[in-house]
């Protein structure tokens, strides 16, 4: 499930399973633009604890006792930025619009409304045409970390585990690969030869010069 809020962690997370659990780290703070009702519950509250595994990456409020999963496969690009916060660093994600799905603990689609300030003032059809607008509607998590040494070896898990789940809408099946290497085939076949000029014989022109004398 690309996002799915959780009232409960692993029993992997919580016996610190090695094989599973790739880095934790508490005292992050995770801030979500835009404000998404449903996430509401955990966006820019203090005193979080980010957990890396090797399935998903998991963001827990323990006073709480309620958190979030984030599916590898949700994430279209992750990088280490600087953050409002304090000038503080930070994890920057973007999520696939087209993935990003929130289920609730029973596995129910629930719908992404966007919270409003209470400085806006727009409609309900100007909102859903925001939300239509790919261009303008990005989901954009960002983990702020105390420590930056942290907050670099969260970033090297999350790299590495990304790495184990590639995104099956990249891969190409066989038909599509023999297609390139036929095309690529043709086009090395049917390239256009190169042609070198002549070269210059010093002793034609001379004999040339000779029969005009």
């Amino acid at each position: 499930m690309p996002i799915k809020i959780i009232s409960k962690l692993s029993e992997d997370i919580e016996k610190d399973n090695d094989k599973i659990l790739k880095f934790t780290e508490s005292n992050v703070l995770l801030k979500i633009s835009p404000d998404i009702q449903c996430l509401n519950f955990l966006n820019s509250k203090p005193n979080g604890t980010i957990y890396v595994t090797t399935e998903e990456i998991i963001y827990w409020l323990n006073n709480i006792q309620k958190g979030i999963s984030i599916d590898y496969n949700t994430i279209s690009m992750h990088a280490i930025s600087s953050s409002s916060e304090q000038n503080k660093r930070c994890i920057y994600m973007q999520l696939d619009n087209n993935k990003c799905t929130i289920f609730n603990e029973n596995k129910d689609i629930l719908p992404i409304d966007i919270k409003k300030s209470e400085n806006e003032t727009n409609t309900e059809e100007e909102i859903e045409n925001y939300m239509e607008d790919d261009d303008d509607y990005i989901i954009e998590f960002n983990f702020i970390f105390e420590n930056e040494i942290k907050l670099t070896l969260a970033y090297e898990e999350i790299t590495r585990c990304t790495e184990l789940h590639p995104d099956p809408d990249d891969s190409m099946d066989e038909s599509e690969m023999f297609d390139i290497n036929y095309f690529n085939q043709m086009e090395t076949e049917f390239e256009s030869p190169i042609h070198e000029p002549p070269e210059n014989d010093d002793d034609d022109n001379d004999n040339v010069k000779r029969q005009k004398i």
